[in-house]
């Protein structure tokens, strides 16, 4: 078997001969990926904590040690918790990915995934990724196929890819509807009665596109609702996001959990979300790294590159409105070139023109 380039354990990408990487007990990662991959700020090698085979500073680590690794469900304390390489399951879920059998002898985390390394076989040793499709950043042979295709990239929450949501004219037209209007981006929900704020954790333009605004757009809505699976009423406006080189959007929900929505949107969550790419990115030569504008879920081990006319559809909540702890996501910080995305918003409930109604007063 010959020789393979040494894997990033953080990007999935091959280190270049030459390059300044870290090595770690489990593997190499390029220099500019030393960072931690909750709040994605850099952290020296000594105070690196290692869970699920990402890096973490030691806070960062605790929050997610609440979770069980397998099924993103809470650990109790006072209930039987198995542990391995700072990650807790469920004893019910200690189990190989690959072959389901109970995990009790000599094994190995590969993102965030449990493997007994017999079952790995030669790729461990050299420390070459799993190929495994649903964790990979997306083929880019996907997009290329003349019909839509989707690729799950995770159970649940369900994430999953999709080719060809909008043509190329259908994004430029998108692009076009968006420039008369940017600001700004905030954070906060969609509704006229909610003002969103200003945030140095989100450093990009947006603007919003106005509900069924010519034929063109409301065409484009029931296409998006039929993706998005819910009535064209249930819609909020789209939102279309510019991203310049050193703008991000740091780590988020699309959404409040039950409660939370309850006091200040009337109810009102995101139940699903679709992120379309309208353009393509591409490294320039020296780009100081791989994950240029990429979509990142870091607590699901997945860096979606943009490629345009492709859909990134995920869940926020379950069916009880709850909020999937593990969808918290971001936006890689643009290095080279611009980013434009649409953001396309599935609500519980019928909104008001794609704006959360004003409550009633009593």
């Amino acid at each position: 078997m010959p020789d393979l380039p040494d894997i990033c354990l953080e990007c999935l990408y091959p280190c270049s001969p030459g390059e300044i990487t870290v090595t770690l007990s489990d593997g190499v990662r390029h220099k500019h990926c030393q960072n931690c991959l909750l709040c994605t700020h850099p952290l020296p090698s000594e105070s690196t904590t290692l869970v699920g085979g990402h890096v973490f500073h030691s806070d960062c680590a605790d929050l997610l040690n609440t979770l069980c690794l397998k099924c993103n469900k809470p650990l109790h304390l006072s209930a039987n918790v198995v542990q391995f390489e700072n990650c807790n399951w469920h004893p019910t879920c200690f189990n190989c990915e690959a072959c389901s059998e109970p995990v009790l002898g000599d094994s190995a985390i590969r993102f965030r995934k449990l493997y007994h390394r017999e079952c790995l076989g030669p790729l461990v040793q050299h420390r070459a990724y799993i190929q495994d499709e649903r964790l990979q950043p997306c083929p880019m042979t996907l997009v290329s196929a003349p019909h839509r295709s989707t690729l799950v990239l995770y159970d649940r929450p369900l994430v999953k890819l999709i080719a060809n949501v909008l043509t190329p004219a259908q994004c430029r037209y998108i692009q076009e509807q968006a420039l008369s209007d940017f600001h700004r981006s905030e954070v906060g929900v969609s509704g006229a009665h909610i003002p969103g704020e200003i945030c140095a954790g989100r450093s990009s333009s947006s603007a919003y596109i106005p509900k069924s605004v010519n034929a063109e757009i409301a065409a484009l809505e029931a296409h998006a609702a039929a993706i998005l699976g819910c009535p064209v009423s249930h819609l909020g406006r789209f939102h279309v996001g510019h991203y310049a080189p050193g703008q991000h959007f740091g780590i988020h929900y699309d959404t409040q959990n039950k409660a939370e929505s309850l006091k200040s949107t009337n109810g009102y969550q995101r139940v699903a979300t679709l992120l379309v790419y309208l353009v393509d990115m591409h490294c320039d030569p020296g780009c100081p790294g791989p994950a240029n504008g990429h979509t990142v879920f870091p607590l699901l081990g997945l860096s979606i590159p943009p490629i345009m006319g492709a859909g990134v559809y995920f869940q926020n909540i379950d069916e009880a409105g709850e909020l999937y702890p593990v969808a918290l996501h971001a936006g890689a910080k643009v290095c080279c070139g611009a980013k434009w995305v649409l953001n396309i918003w599935a609500y519980n409930k019928p909104m008001h023109n794609g704006i959360i109604p004003v409550p009633a007063k009593s």
